[in-house]
């Protein structure tokens, strides 16, 4: 009996773990309509894929027909509210965009990036204009 109470509780463990999982992993899609930073690397207007990675804190950032892609290292960022949308959230320095945020929908975590050194160049010489936040969608936009 305890053979039987132990399989099955392994088993809807491990069921719930592959659902998260895979849940957390899921591909999200982005048309971004301006030129951005991320860190130093300059990406070109386009259709994005938000691809998390296996390893936490990952992303993978991908334009298919721009041929342009990063890979980011992000940290844990807490909000009070859980977004019913999902968003990637820009920095804007004048007509300089510096990507700072991931928020998934449904999740009250997302990710951010810390601020590189260029970023933090341009946020000392320039007004302070609020962030561009621009929406996540789970499936790839029909063109």
């Amino acid at each position: 009996m305890k053979k039987q109470v132990f399989a099955m509780f392994s088993s809807l463990t491990l069921l719930t773990a592959a659902g998260a999982f895979a849940q957390s992993h899921t591909a999200m899609y982005a048309d971004i309509p301006f030129e951005f930073r991320v860190g130093t690397t300059i990406l070109p207007a386009g259709h994005y894929d938000v691809r998390p990675q296996e390893n936490p804190g990952v992303v993978l950032l991908r334009c298919h027909e721009c041929k342009a892609g990063t890979v980011i290292v992000t940290d844990v960022a807490d909000s009070k509210k859980t977004p019913e949308k999902g968003s990637l959230v820009f920095n804007r320095y004048d007509k300089i965009y510096f990507l700072s945020a991931i928020w998934t929908p449904g999740e009250s975590r997302g990710r951010e990036l810390r601020k590189s050194k260029s970023e933090r160049e341009y946020a000392r010489g320039s007004l302070t204009i609020p962030p561009v936040a621009v929406a996540l969608a789970p499936q790839r936009p029909m063109r």
